[in-house]
């Protein structure tokens, strides 16, 4: 599948997830485009708009991988140890 389709396909999953909200096409394409830029392989078929809410919030389940991978250390937007 072409990124531009897997974009569109998580996109309107975020959308969905989110009760169908009108005027937030970009912001869904957004979030859809830098969930894939995390990951060379894709959206993580298992990260749910809730289950990101809940690791956000910090009510993921126990051992639960933080959404964007191992890499990415909570409350960052940069792997590696924080400075």
């Amino acid at each position: 599948m072409a990124d531009t389709e897997r974009i569109r396909a998580r996109a309107h999953e975020i959308w969905e997830a989110e009760g169908r909200p009108e005027g937030r096409e970009l912001e869904h394409w957004n979030q859809a485009e830098q969930e894939m830029a995390a990951s060379e392989t894709g959206p993580d078929p298992e990260l749910t708009p809730e289950r990101a809410q809940k690791e956000i919030s910090g009510d993921a389940p126990a051992g639960a991988e933080p959404a964007g991978g191992p890499a990415l250390q909570q409350g960052t937007n940069a792997p590696g140890p924080r400075g």
